[in-house]
């Protein structure tokens, strides 16, 4: 009797060991971890849990890459592996620019003819963008024949292709003079 009782007592703790073996390799088998996206410019600490799907349990995830080793300062796709009990996942960290640069247009400019057309980047006051941008125009402006003011239409654009337009007033100046001498017989 005594000897029956044992039998099934460690039947029973043999069970319990086979079963929780299992849910652990179950849990593990388990997709516990998902690519993160992050917008260019946030001020996004990374997190074990940004990563974890609801099946995730934190306690149990890590790093194993140092998220201090990804360059959160540029567009583009990283590789991290990180770890839940004894699965090891690589997954993707995307920072993504959505945002198109912040910036600030002249409303009018004065060019005199004798001298060319400003660059683009002349016509605008301020820009704010957390990658790189290049500005122009987005037609080639040309001095009218009857030196008319013209609208200037101005683009920045960031390393994505997010873009800011902007107007400017373009004013001619310099085709008139103010004074003229005229010799007695002299035409103009």
């Amino acid at each position: 009797r005594f000897w029956g009782v044992m039998a099934l007592l460690w039947g029973l703790l043999l069970l319990a060991l086979v079963g929780w073996m299992t849910y652990t390799v179950w849990c593990d088998s388990q997709q516990v971890f998902h690519d993160l996206t992050i917008e260019l410019g946030s001020d996004a600490r990374l997190d074990i849990q940004d990563f974890l799907t609801p099946l995730g349990n934190p306690a149990r995830a890590s790093f194993v890459t140092d998220p201090a080793t990804i360059d959160l300062s540029k567009a583009g796709r990283s590789s991290l592996t990180l770890k839940h009990g004894t699965q090891r996942k690589v997954v993707n960290l995307i920072v993504v620019d959505t945002t198109p640069p912040a910036a600030a247009f002249l409303p009018e400019y004065t060019v005199n003819i004798i001298d060319s057309l400003p660059q683009a980047g002349a016509l605008v006051t301020k820009i704010e963008d957390h990658s790189q941008v290049r500005v122009y125009y987005e037609n080639s402006p040309e001095i009218p024949d009857d030196y008319a003011d013209i609208i200037v239409t101005v683009i920045v654009e960031d390393t994505s292709g997010n873009k800011t337009k902007g107007s400017c007033l373009l004013h001619f100046t310099g085709w008139l003079k103010e004074d003229c001498t005229l010799e007695l017989g002299q035409t103009l």
